[in-house]
């Protein structure tokens, strides 16, 4: 069985494909211009939050017995972690 951090790992670079996919600069914009990538002061700041929802999941998953786990609750409580992450951002990015 994959290890929780793993599919948190996973479950977050998926979130963050659909919501640039839908909206390329949702939390800030970056650059590569051949001397490097470059980003803004507001995807710096965006990123973090999004890790720290994301470990806050994995945290709450790993607290919970693994045959305890099922997908809907650990697919609602990332949900949930990454609302409250979008919360935090919105008010960053105003």
């Amino acid at each position: 069985m994959e290890p929780v951090s793993a599919q948190g790992n996973r479950h977050l670079l998926a979130y963050i494909w659909r919501r640039t996919s839908a909206s390329p600069h949702c939390y800030g914009q970056s650059h590569y211009d051949g001397t490097g990538l470059h980003i803004s002061p507001q995807l710096h700041s965006t990123v973090p939050v999004l890790v720290r929802a994301k470990n806050a999941w994995v945290a709450q998953m790993e607290r919970i017995p693994p045959d305890e786990r099922t997908q809907d609750d650990m697919r609602e409580t990332f949900e949930a972690c990454m609302l409250q992450a979008e919360s935090e951002i919105s008010s960053l990015i105003r």
